[in-house]
């Protein structure tokens, strides 16, 4: 499992962590990430171009995480969207 996880101030460039994501993409089974860590790790920003994009890397689940909008997970053969869930505490 790979948690994208992209933080500016621990790389050099966006350009190198793309860079370093790529292997790990190839051996990862589920990868995870918001809308900004799926354009570092793949160049793609729209949830739906993204998780395709992580599962041509090889990943068998993309979960891209949409903020308000919820979150999406897609494998080969499936898509679901989760809306998001609000806390009434």
């Amino acid at each position: 499992m790979l948690d994208l996880d992209y933080r500016p101030m621990f790389w050099t460039s966006a350009a190198a962590a793309t860079e370093q994501v790529a292997p790990v993409l190839e051996r990862a089974t589920v990868a995870v990430g918001n809308v900004d860590e799926c354009e570092v790790a793949v160049g793609e920003r729209d949830p739906r171009r993204a998780a395709d994009a992580l599962l041509e890397r090889g990943v068998r689940l993309a979960i891209v995480k949409q903020g308000p909008r919820g979150v999406l997970a897609r494998t080969s053969g499936e898509s679901v969207e989760v809306p998001r869930w609000r806390c009434r505490w």
